[in-house]
């Protein structure tokens, strides 16, 4: 019963972000290539460190999240 409660919250907060993304994923995805591209090119993501580079990858996840939740460049590139 606890079990539950527990993974109807964690399938909420995960639904509360992944949602919006999945319903623009032609934009997620011609933004995340740019970004990657960028995170590609620095030099301190590039040393192989696990906590680093996911910690990266969260706030580029982040960042992405908060891009389509405001419509940042929704005009420009197509949905």
């Amino acid at each position: 019963m606890r079990l539950g409660l527990i993974l109807d919250n964690i399938d909420a907060a995960a639904r509360w972000f992944f949602v919006p993304p999945g319903q623009a994923t032609l934009y997620v995805f011609v933004i995340q290539a740019f970004v990657a591209l960028t995170a590609s090119n620095i030099l301190f993501l590039q040393q192989g460190n696990l906590l680093v580079n996911t910690a990266a990858f969260v706030m580029i996840l982040g960042q992405l999240g908060v891009m389509v939740k405001t419509r940042f460049l929704l005009r420009v590139v197509p949905r």
